[in-house]
């Protein structure tokens, strides 16, 4: 990834502590430098962002939780039809010991 008419500037990234490590890892298994891997992958993707429809972070959490209010909201649907059924036995029992 050399460009002899390149200059050198800064680019900072925001990611997780666990990303930082796994990042820090592909780029040492492929014997290169951090900002090498991240350069190269930055090029690779510059005009793709859109179109591989990447979460951030903060996104990655909001379809998380959405996805465990719906489980949620399955589990107290169900619990209420059960609970629904308890009463109605109640309510027949109650009918026949009159």
């Amino acid at each position: 990834m050399e460009n002899r008419n390149s200059h050198t500037i800064t680019v900072s990234l925001k990611v997780s502590a666990l990303q930082k490590i796994r990042y820090y890892n592909i780029a040492k298994s492929h014997n290169i430098s951090f900002s090498e891997w991240a350069g190269s992958i930055l090029s690779i993707y510059e005009n793709g962002y859109g179109e591989l429809k990447i979460n951030s972070c903060r996104e990655d959490e909001l379809l998380n939780r959405i996805d465990q209010l719906e489980k949620d909201l399955r589990w107290f649907k169900a619990h209420n039809e059960y609970l629904k059924s308890q009463l109605d036995a109640q309510k027949t029992g109650m009918r026949f010991h009159r």
